[in-house]
């Protein structure tokens, strides 16, 4: 009888796994990553569960995206580190501070070597080059 409550509890934590594991193989087979799993993803990383309307709102808000982006266009690399400069609260360099735009923000992401130097700030991303750019974020900050 005492092995009931402990078995209960491995397969949640199990099930639970199971669908962190579907979703991180959902992003993997992605060519291009979409700005609404972009945003929730980037969030996520952070601590910060959003769905991806929200997250894609909350972008908008402290415009990170234009007002008019739309959730399953292709998200690009500027995009992207403007996003996870605002939600990691990096300082980034002296024209980022005074601008807070993405290009300064893109800048800043390869010069802390987040992404490569040969990166375009227009161009999009695949799912593994995203978690690799996640990865490299969690072990900066």
């Amino acid at each position: 009888m005492k092995w009931i409550p402990g078995f209960l509890l491995a397969f949640c934590a199990a099930s639970a796994w199971a669908q962190e594991a579907s979703d991180i193989d959902r992003l993997l087979a992605q060519s291009e990553v979409s700005w609404g799993d972009a945003c929730v993803w980037s969030f996520a990383s952070h601590g910060e569960p959003y769905n991806e309307r929200d997250a894609v709102f909350y972008a908008i808000s402290f415009k990170a995206l234009p007002a008019n982006a739309p959730f399953d266009a292709n998200a690009n690399l500027a995009g992207l580190a403007l996003i996870l400069m605002r939600v990691y609260q990096l300082k980034g360099g002296i024209f980022y501070s005074i601008f807070k735009n993405r290009r300064y923000a893109f800048r800043e992401m390869i010069y802390i070597g987040v992404f490569d130097e040969d990166d375009d700030p227009s161009d999009s991303f695949s799912g593994e080059k995203f978690l690799q750019i996640l990865s490299r974020m969690s072990a900066i900050k």
